[in-house]
């Protein structure tokens, strides 16, 4: 008798939990933003793009930097997977933290060699495979001061006699192509160029586009959708971020002149409507 007892009240249990587990799993796919949140900003790209693709479009995508030997668009063949990496936007920490380990890759320019995408051909080849694509932005402004601060007190230390504004008139503005398309900037330093010199956004239609407020979380969904473990989860590398960088990008700001702020703004102004940054400090 207590034996029919016991399975009745198993059944029961298990009757009951079934719909709760169901219901639980449905509230989980309901209010998971993540989707919604990757959704909106490859809208706003693309609304960008639609807009300004005179601006924007590249006849041939920029594949490698001749001048700094370097590519930004790397393929993984092994794991599908397309990368654009866009220095001072978490790229050291997806590259030697992530990639490097996965490969067993311990030089990273050799890596870098190794993966890049030979020419455009292959990139759509790659594309048209349904490659997982991926990229990682941040601020405009802040990534501008990180790499300020990296080359003004790292071990070149190439920037640490100048104030900032000397900075921003010397190495960006004074070298901003005339006359012509706003297209490489090859005579920019790629650590401050802005971002769809590098990763064509109305080229390559990117499935994630991670930003690096939410950069934990879009890297663990990629490493996901991968089928990948995330082991240097919590771990970045090279990097100046939170609210200490957001204090100095207004400490480092309010000393620039009207007319170099407004210029700098418009130099950026891309990188601002794509990715829906606010301007203002």
């Amino acid at each position: 008798m207590n034996q029919v007892l016991v399975k009745r009240a198993a059944l029961v249990t298990i009757c009951i939990m079934i719909p709760l587990y169901t219901i639980h799993s449905s509230k989980i796919r309901f209010f998971d933003q993540w989707p919604k949140v990757q959704e909106k900003r490859k809208n706003s790209i693309e609304k960008v793009c639609e807009k300004h693709s005179p601006e924007l479009l590249y006849e041939k995508v920029p594949l490698f930097d001749f001048d700094y030997n370097w590519n930004y668009i790397t393929f993984f063949p092994q794991y599908n997977f397309l990368y654009c990496g866009v220095p001072k936007a978490g790229t050291t920490t997806w590259i030697e933290g992530t990639l490097m380990k996965l490969t067993n890759h311990t030089e990273r320019l050799k890596f870098i060699h190794t993966y890049k995408v030979k020419d455009e051909d292959t990139l759509r080849r790659i594309i048209d495979g349904g490659a997982v694509s991926f990229v990682n932005v941040r601020h405009p402004f802040e990534r501008l001061i990180s790499a300020y601060l990296h080359f003004r007190t790292g071990r070149e230390k190439k920037e640490e006699n100048k104030s900032f504004e000397q900075f921003i008139v010397e190495d960006i503005l004074e070298k901003l192509p005339k006359g012509q398309k706003t297209g490489t900037y090859r005579k920019i330093n790629p650590h401050w160029r802005p971002y769809n010199s590098f990763c064509a956004f109305c080229n390559i239609k990117y499935d994630i586009v991670s930003k690096t407020e939410t950069f934990e979380e879009d890297k663990q969904r990629a490493m996901d959708i991968l089928g990948l473990e995330n082991k240097q989860k919590g771990k970045r590398l090279n990097i100046h971020g939170g609210s200490d960088i957001k204090n100095k990008t207004r400490q480092f700001f309010k000393d620039v002149s009207e007319e170099h702020l407004r210029a700098i703004v418009d130099f950026y102004k891309y990188d601002f409507l794509m990715f829906d940054y606010d301007s203002s400090l």
